[in-house]
């Protein structure tokens, strides 16, 4: 199984990452600025500022960067976990509250259960400085067709 815990996850994250912006072309490059800043067994913590690129009209942040978040730190919580970021079968949110322009929030990743070919994983978006939940999301991934993927981070729903 893969452990992803301490020092050694955070460096592999992180590293995942930086190789990731420097391919990118695409919108998600305007997240490059984000931070990585703990890894737990269970979780990832990002920080990222809302800065005008993440913005809607009303500037606080656009419900598609809220989205992409979720599409892209879940899944680099599976290529740590699994060494693959799977396929998207179902991408859902939840916005409960809006996070202005200059905020910082943070974002916390979970793997919530691995099976046999998918994946459940979810995010929050805090506010970083109240805590408050912006917004929630869920990310089902399928993994294809292999042996049961580690267990040793398999958490029930």
């Amino acid at each position: 199984p893969f452990a992803f815990a301490g020092e050694d996850g955070l460096l592999r994250a992180r590293s995942f990452l930086k190789e990731y912006f420097e391919k990118s072309s695409g919108y998600d490059n305007s997240l490059k600025h984000m931070e990585l800043e703990s890894v737990a067994p269970e979780s990832l913590r990002f920080r990222i500022e809302v800065l005008p690129s993440l913005c809607n009209g009303g500037k606080t942040l656009h419900g598609g960067a809220s989205a992409t978040l979720v599409d892209m730190l879940t899944s680099v919580h599976l290529i740590a976990v699994c060494g693959k970021p799977g396929v998207s079968t179902d991408l859902s949110l939840q916005y409960l509250s809006a996070a202005p322009l200059n905020s910082t929030v943070h974002c916390i990743t979970s793997v919530d259960k691995i099976g046999k070919t998918l994946a459940f994983t979810s995010l929050q978006i805090k506010d970083s400085m109240t805590g408050k939940l912006i917004a929630k999301g869920s990310h089902t991934k399928f993994m294809g067709k292999s042996e049961r993927l580690p267990t040793s981070i398999q958490r029930e729903l």
